[in-house]
């Protein structure tokens, strides 16, 4: 009995500590997608669509549990609607989040990242011509939420992972903070709804 609770404990930690390192840093690319709302001229709300570039890094700091914690850092360019104040929408996001993932499946980790976004910066830039007169705008936001990600990683070397992960934000707000029409300030509304979810790749290495 006492060999197979060593056993046991081996054949754990083989698997855990395998499927992440003990220290990690990872690099995302990918599309993101949503909806934002009162964007438009109108006051409606307009789809948005583009680019991702993140980087995160993880502490496994539990031996034999396999949980990590890190930090994530995002930017995004995201472009608007025709009708909309604005071309495009750029943005920085940073945030905290806890990984765990599914040992003993060899080179294959699925898991999953919870994490929630302690600091967003966006602003966004454009301009409206009617009848020969152009009017420009520009907005400064603050942006804040929760998220949660789904993916697989694939370790072709030790060390070395390859991930494809799915991100979701879930009741994630955007507030205007300035808000200028021709450099004049306008008044600003309180928060609204800003959700959006994002297909990655990637790549990690680990020590």
């Amino acid at each position: 009995m006492k060999f197979l609770r060593i056993l046991t404990v081996v054949i754990f930690a083989i698997g855990s500590t395998s499927s992440f390192a003990f220290i990690d840093a990872q690099l995302f690319v990918g599309k993101r997608s949503g909806t934002g709302k009162s964007l438009k001229l109108d006051g409606s709300d307009s789809k948005v669509d583009g680019t991702e570039i993140a980087v995160a890094g993880h502490l496994d700091p539990i031996p034999l549990v396999p949980i990590a914690f890190g930090l994530s850092l995002s930017t995004n360019t995201l472009e608007l609607e025709k009708d909309s104040y604005f071309k495009d929408l750029k943005g920085l996001n940073a945030g905290l989040e806890v990984m765990a993932w599914v040992p003993f499946l060899g080179d294959f980790k699925p898991y999953g990242k919870l994490g929630y976004i302690v600091y967003g910066k966006y602003i966004g830039e454009g301009s409206v011509t009617v009848l020969n007169t152009t009017t420009d705008y520009k907005g400064l936001y603050d942006y804040n939420g929760s998220y949660l990600s789904i993916g697989l990683g694939y370790s072709p070397l030790p060390l070395i992972s390859i991930f494809l992960e799915y991100n979701m934000t879930m009741s994630a707000k955007v507030k205007a903070t300035e808000f200028t029409v021709d450099g004049q300030k306008q008044g600003t509304a309180g928060s609204e709804d800003f959700n959006t979810t994002a297909i990655l790749v990637g790549a990690g290495v680990g020590i």
